[in-house]
């Protein structure tokens, strides 16, 4: 019965040293942009991916950047004396990011906007050359305000697989920007007037790490090298 089970020892042992015992797993770094105001320009500093001596192998890479708004207005004043209208939008933009690791431009530009179509007459007898809000405007002037915090507009570009994983491998860090402006923004006629009201913002760059881990051969061999020890100080016991 003895004999059998020191086998069986030996034979896990030489089962483990020709089979992978490697493991998956991930290593998640997150970049957060907290409420502020724009324009404002934010770095962070990432770790790279350590292969531990080529036992740790990077899988993948993947990317999400999100950029949040809210608040902020947007108005306008038609001192033409045709009528104009087109679409109007408020909000933030992004730009995102890094002199040492390169990441895919569908991450690196994001735009999140509230709309509204202005249908403006033409100027209706209020001064010309200035912005002006009612009452002295009427029919020529319209506004746009951006959504309470609980109705933010939120704009996700990812999870992205980066194309090259190389630039994220190795023993020391990289750094990612994140830097964002305030946007208005209409298509119509010129000579309009304009105000505007600071939109507020929000952002993340999040970047994982997908990769296995991979038994050491030293000690997978000193494991199969120890079942067979024990399988042969048995053999000799019952000689």
């Amino acid at each position: 019965m003895r004999m059998a089970t020191v086998m069986g020892l030996a034979a896990l042992a030489l089962v483990g040293f020709g089979t992978s015992v490697a493991s998956a797993d991930v290593i998640t770094q997150t970049m957060t942009v907290g409420s502020n105001y724009p324009p404002n320009h934010y770095v962070q500093t990432f770790n790279k991916f350590d292969t531990h001596g080529g036992t740790w192998v990077l899988d993948s890479v993947t990317i999400t950047t999100v950029l949040e708004t809210w608040g902020g207005y947007y108005a306008v004043d038609n001192d033409n004396t045709s009528a104009t209208s087109g679409e109007a939008y408020r909000g933030v933009s992004a730009t995102i990011g890094s002199p040492d690791a390169r990441l895919a431009p569908v991450l690196t530009s994001l735009l999140a906007t509230t709309s509204k179509t202005f249908n403006l007459a033409g100027t209706v007898g209020d001064p010309v050359g200035a912005y002006n809000a009612p009452p002295v405007s009427g029919a020529d002037w319209d506004s746009l305000s951006g959504p309470a915090y609980a109705g933010r507009v939120i704009v996700t570009s990812g999870p992205v697989v980066a194309s090259f994983p190389g630039d994220f491998a190795g023993t020391g860090t990289f750094d990612v920007s994140y830097d964002n402006l305030q946007y208005v923004n209409f298509s119509g006629l010129g000579n309009l007037w304009s105000e505007s009201g600071a939109a507020q913002s929000a952002g993340k760059v999040e970047i994982v790490y997908n990769y296995t881990v991979t038994p050491e051969p030293v000690t997978m061999a000193f494991l199969a090298m120890g079942g067979i020890g024990l399988l042969a100080a048995r053999r000799r016991k019952t000689a």
